[in-house]
């Protein structure tokens, strides 16, 4: 990986951290107990929470579920 390609990735993890919904603290706690339960390792619970905002972000923007 180049140190521009870093750069861009950084760059999109921080516009997704601005931008995004962001899940309430509540619902992470509870949703990371899930992933436990399901046997998930942690170290892809990052990508787990990453792909619920992408989803929710999606339905916000498009009406999926109504």
């Amino acid at each position: 990986m180049t140190a521009q390609n870093l750069g861009l990735s950084s760059y999109i993890e921080n516009w997704i951290k601005l931008h995004m919904i962001q899940i309430p603290a509540h619902i992470q706690i509870r949703y990371k107990a899930l992933l436990i339960k399901k046997a998930i390792p942690e170290r892809y619970h990052y990508y787990y929470i990453k792909w619920l905002r992408y989803y929710l972000d999606y339905d916000l923007k498009y009406k999926f579920n109504q």
